[in-house]
Parts: structure tokens; sequence; C-alpha cells
């Protein structure tokens, strides 16, 4: 059973951490965005498969200018809340592949 993390940090074409690699476009399963800023469930629905999952660990309340909802409909997207709970340990089992457990 294969489980693959992979850090957003290295998912960009560029230096800048401005613009995804077309080799990481809607490749992934599941993408978890835990990074409080606005703009990561955009980053994450960018990254996400059709008919993948969002998990939103993150609670920012602030509004995204132009935000566009659209993808998840179009691309059918599963996204799920995580409100709660110890994120070291699932850190901890992502980073071990050890997620059946």
């Amino acid at each position: 059973s294969g489980v693959q993390t992979q850090l957003v940090s290295t998912c960009y074409s560029d230096d800048k951490q401005e613009k995804i690699s077309p080799d990481h476009m809607n490749q992934y399963d599941v993408v978890i965005d835990a990074t409080g800023n606005p703009n990561g469930l955009s980053l994450a629905m960018s990254l996400c498969r059709p008919m993948g999952t969002l998990v939103l660990k993150s609670t920012c309340a602030a509004g995204v200018k132009g935000f566009h909802s659209a993808p998840i409909v179009i691309d059918e997207l599963m996204v799920v809340g995580s409100r709660c709970g110890p994120i070291d340990v699932a850190l901890d089992l992502l980073e071990n592949n050890s997620t059946d457990e």
C-alpha cells in the first residue's frame, strides 16, 4: 500500500514559490491545508486530483479576494473539515507512511 507524502514547497516550478509545477497540478488524492493562510484553499484545490479530497485543518476566517468555488463543483472535490485532534500525531503518521494503522 503506497502512501506518498509531498511537501507543497517541493511542488513549485520556481524559486519564488509563486507557480505550481505542471507535474504537480491535479495529481494528489488527498491534500491537507494547514497553512492558516486564506490562499491555502486555492493552492490545495490546484494540487488535488478530480474527485479527490481536501482536508482543511485551517480555520482562517479571512476571505480570499477573487476566490472561486467552481473547481470544487467541476472536479467533484470532497471537502472535509478537521478542527480538533493531535496534529503532531497526524504529521508523524504521514511522515512515516503509517496512515494504514
